[in-house]
């Protein structure tokens, strides 16, 4: 049940569990979503890859060679920020690597993690608030000024990694 894995990250669980708890059948698997041969944009609607589940919080998201966001200007002077949330239906899961090919955006955490997405590259996150997490959300903040620069940000890549088996 997920409370044997309360406190102990997904990966300290699958290398703890074949040593100390044999009676219980369990193995870790990691899904990544790439986002493969996804196209639109202002999209709003729920996507499901690999057992993932991404849902628009606010704003709007694009397919391209990745996901994108950016926020919505409503009109010359009203901004909303753009937030989607990955879930894998209340289950538990530790956020893996995160592909990030235009920064710009933050990567938040059920647990209260905050990551800032600064420059392109590979991020992991790590550290309590981002173990055993039941959601993490990509953003990006509207600027305060209309005749600010948007932001836009895009990740090509997130790896998801959980626990699954028979208790």
């Amino acid at each position: 049940s997920r409370k044997i894995t309360q406190g102990l990250s997904m990966k300290t669980f699958c290398l703890v569990l074949p040593l100390s708890l044999t009676s219980i059948s369990a193995t870790c698997a990691e899904v990544t979503l790439n986002f493969f041969n996804q196209a639109g944009s202002f999209l709003t609607a729920p996507y499901y890859e690999s057992g993932v589940r991404m849902t628009s919080l606010a704003g709007h998201y694009d397919f391209g060679t990745g996901l994108n966001i950016d926020p919505i200007v409503e009109d010359s002077t009203a901004l909303t920020d753009s937030r989607v949330r990955f879930d894998m239906y209340g289950a538990w899961f530790d956020p893996g690597k995160i592909k990030v090919s235009s920064p710009g955006g933050f990567l938040t955490s059920s647990k209260g993690g905050v990551l800032s997405l600064s420059s392109a590259g590979t991020y992991a996150p790590s550290g309590e608030k981002w173990k055993n997490v039941e959601w993490v959300d990509f953003s990006v903040k509207a600027p305060t000024s209309p005749n600010a620069e948007l932001p836009f940000s895009q990740i090509d890549s997130i790896s998801l990694g959980f626990e699954q088996g028979v208790y």
